[in-house]
């Protein structure tokens, strides 16, 4: 994520930057500089999710992914590409909105936000509060003669009520109003995560039936509407935060962007690309001059090379299904092969397969811990140390099932020692961190 935000901040403010240097672009101009932006956002972005959608359908929804052709990662991309330009279409009439300057802002403000720590304490309110809450009537009506059925059916109730009260206190009684703004989108944040995860196992056991009737229909029609409800509140409630947030914060949003547009100048990054041109014209002078002196086999040589280089590529995106096949069955052979040393025990492979793996790692963690030892700080070698743990951890693991019985007994008593020593390890690693912080 980390890397990808650079990506994004290195493109956005470089934009940012044409803009800062050259202050009368004209409409025609501008629209295609946005496009040109939102076309190469979208490209990143999209070829991202489409991988995770991918993941998500094979290993949550159990939907095997037919696509073959290397160009369907496109569709994604096409997909937001397309709402970009309706974006700056919407907005064509207002010639103060530039769509990057728009998304530079929006990811800077992100960072006076602190998202992980409020949804933890939202997470943690919504957890404890309503019980909390539900004690006192919970208690008066344990002093009656009420049956214990009747009991359960109304705590459950209570249950609902006070939850509901929770998110009132919690959302609309903070005296500040940018805090309580932040409280209200990780509050909504929260639910439109749970009702998500309810829909994707809805959808998940209505598609694994035979068939679907109109009540399943009818379910997830209204989950749909659940889910599209929340989050058009959680957007308005993002809105009206990230609104309060650039009136506090206006000033260091704008030095922001000066220094990032400022360390992302356009000049710079086109200046390895002046160069790299100048490069090739010096190296088209050189064999031009090769060409003249007599010394042309080494430039055919060198030409064909190039030539059969171009071709390769070509053939690869041109031919991308038969190329998927080969390696499907390069794959499946070398799998069957090695399946085949085992006796067809596939267990049994794969547990050699991450046990060569782990001792492989550990080796050579080993060999890395021991060697700069003297050089790495407090903090690095308890993350060293962690990480040979986790390894002996796995080692160990696979390689029981080699072993009798009453060794495994041993073995897994060394096992939960292991896992206890690595979570002291962690805990500890997790305080220098703060402290360093």
């Amino acid at each position: 994520m980390i890397y990808i935000s650079e990506i994004f901040v290195k493109i956005t403010s470089g934009v940012e930057s044409i803009y800062k240097k050259n202050q009368g672009i004209g409409r025609t101009l501008d629209i295609i500089i946005q496009l040109l932006y939102s076309a190469t956002i979208s490209l990143i972005t999209g070829s991202l999710l489409h991988m995770g959608t991918v993941i998500l359908l094979i290993s949550i929804l159990n939907i095997n992914y037919l696509g073959k052709n290397i160009l369907e990662i496109l569709i994604i991309p096409v997909f937001l590409f397309t709402m970009c330009i309706w974006i700056i279409g919407y907005n064509f009439n207002n010639k103060k909105f530039r769509f990057s300057k728009y998304m530079l802002r929006f990811y800077l403000l992100s960072n006076y936000i602190s998202a992980k720590k409020i949804v933890w304490k939202s997470a943690i309110y919504l957890m404890i509060m309503p019980f909390i809450l539900s004690i006192v009537p919970t208690a008066l009506l344990i002093l009656t003669d009420i049956g214990e059925s009747k009991l359960g059916i109304l705590y459950k109730i209570i249950l609902i009520i006070t939850f509901i009260v929770s998110l009132i206190l919690y959302s609309e009684f903070q005296s500040d109003e940018l805090e309580r703004s932040k409280r209200q989108v990780g509050l909504w944040g929260i639910i439109f995560i749970v009702f998500l995860t309810l829909n994707m196992y809805q959808y998940m056991y209505a598609l694994s039936s035979s068939v679907l009737d109109q009540q399943q229909i009818i379910n997830m029609l209204l989950s749909i509407g659940a889910l599209a409800f929340t989050l058009v509140t959680m957007t308005d409630k993002t809105r009206e935060m990230y609104k309060k947030m650039m009136n506090e914060h206006s000033d260091d949003v704008s030095n922001d962007m000066i220094k990032l547009m400022n360390e992302n100048n356009y000049t710079k990054v086109t200046k390895p690309v002046k160069e790299e041109i100048a490069s090739f014209s010096d190296m088209i002078n050189i064999l031009q001059s090769k060409w003249k002196s007599g010394n042309r086999k080494e430039l055919l040589k060198f030409i064909f090379i190039i030539i059969g280089s171009i071709a390769f590529i070509i053939t690869m995106f041109v031919c991308s299904n038969i190329m998927d096949e080969l390696l499907t069955y390069i794959m499946n052979s070398g799998k069957s092969f090695y399946i085949s040393l085992f006796n067809g025990n596939k267990d049994m492979a794969v547990r050699m397969f991450v046990i060569v793996i782990a001792f492989s790692a550990l080796i050579y963690i080993l060999y890395r811990t021991i060697k700069k030892f003297k050089q790495f700080t407090i903090s690095e070698r308890i993350n060293n140390i962690n990480l040979i743990i986790l390894l002996m951890i796995v080692f160990i693991g696979c390689l029981s099932i080699i072993f009798t019985e009453q060794v495994k007994q041993n073995i897994l008593y060394m096992i939960r020692v292991l896992g206890i020593i690595f979570v002291i390890g962690c805990i500890v690693q997790a305080v220098l961190s703060k402290v360093k912080k």
